[in-house]
């Protein structure tokens, strides 16, 4: 959303009525945005039995504010604006007071019983229980990515540099992971080498997306053997969307090799290897499944139902069959992979850090 206001020159304001004492990736909800606002009416976690708030970052919209909630007066002799009186009395600050107390109990009670709903509504015929990310989940998933690339990748010395690949068609929004992965990692190499002194913290890393076949008229293959030959990495880090062998492992694995990676064929499209012995470079390979074969899921329907019928035949047809939010699904695979190969490859950052280097 940010991104969106920022490309059209929007203003970006927030209804957080429920969300007093919500964080997003370490941060106040009230951070993000020009202008947030909250409700302190008698239903909320946190109340005043009535009222609300305007959270802002800007000195010139909070003195603005600040005299439209009295009036608009801006001084003793002075009234700037029509305004209006929506001053909090003294009882309710009073009450706020009191609740500010006990705001973490409220929110530990909340938290309880919300997961007693979904201990009790999870898998009850007709119902649906909307997925939740558990606290810290961004970040714990990141330091996962990096924590496994650390054990499978050889010794590097902290000089080396290293090639990122994203692999797919950006076009194609199940096939772009590999294009957005990239996105979301720091590529390093020329700042390390024109301003060694100053970067010298960093990891010299070259991030390449080299399109598919039928967009560039080269095999990625090539593109690929012709970037190394001249970066000369000591590894190299392919993305690359995958092709589940069931609908339940769509979007909900994170598949990491170090035998590298043969793109296409997954959907019968098998291109050049991206292999060590290939390239004459390590090579660990990431991906995320974002299709099923339409053949193997009608083969599958029809030996655990017994079952056969034109539309199972329409799926043996060539179809690709992918989850119906998978735009946002492949972003967020996209961008936890990123910053789990960028804390791979430089362990003295943080997730604050890269938000801070990728904003």
């Amino acid at each position: 959303l940010q991104a969106i206001a920022d490309a059209h020159g929007l203003k970006l304001l927030y209804d957080s009525a429920h969300a007093f004492g919500v964080t997003y990736k370490g941060r106040g909800i009230a951070e993000y945005g020009d202008a947030s606002m909250f409700s302190f009416h008698a239903t909320k976690v946190f109340n005043t039995i009535e009222g609300g708030a305007v959270t802002c970052k800007d000195p010139a919209l909070y003195h603005s504010l600040y005299q439209l909630k009295n009036f608009g007066i801006a001084d003793a002799e002075h009234v700037n604006a029509v305004g209006a009186n929506s001053k909090m009395n003294e009882v309710q600050a009073a009450m706020g007071l009191c609740n500010l107390r006990h705001l973490d109990e409220s929110l530990a009670s909340r938290k309880a019983a919300l997961e007693r709903y979904l201990d009790h509504l999870t898998g009850v015929p007709g119902v649906k229980v909307l997925l939740r990310r558990e606290e810290d989940a961004f970040a714990r998933a990141c330091r996962a990515v990096a924590q496994t690339l650390r054990r499978l990748a050889p010794p590097l010395d902290p000089r080396a540099p290293v090639l990122v690949i994203g692999l797919g068609n950006r076009a194609v929004t199940p096939d772009a992971l590999g294009p957005l992965c990239c996105q979301n990692v720091l590529a390093t190499r020329h700042l390390v080498e024109r301003s060694p002194a100053q970067f010298r913290a960093f990891r010299p890393v070259a991030v390449l997306a080299p399109g598919v076949l039928g967009t560039t008229g080269v095999e990625t293959g090539e593109i690929v053997a012709g970037v190394i030959a001249h970066v000369r990495p000591a590894l190299v880090l392919a993305v690359d969307a995958l092709a589940a062998r069931r609908l339940s492992r769509l979007m909900r694995t994170l598949q990491l090799t170090d035998t590298g990676i043969v793109p296409g064929s997954g959907v019968g499209n098998a291109r050049t290897a991206l292999t060590g012995q290939a390239l004459g470079v390590p090579v660990l390979a990431l991906g995320v499944p974002t299709v099923v074969d339409g053949a193997t899921l009608a083969a599958d329907i029809a030996r655990q139902s017994g079952a056969s019928c034109e539309a199972l035949d329409d799926l043996r047809t060539p179809v690709l069959v992918t989850t119906r939010d998978v735009d946002q699904q492949v972003a967020d695979a996209a961008r936890v992979i990123g910053y789990g190969v960028n804390l791979f490859l430089h362990p003295g950052l943080d997730i604050a850090d890269i938000d801070l280097f990728l904003s």
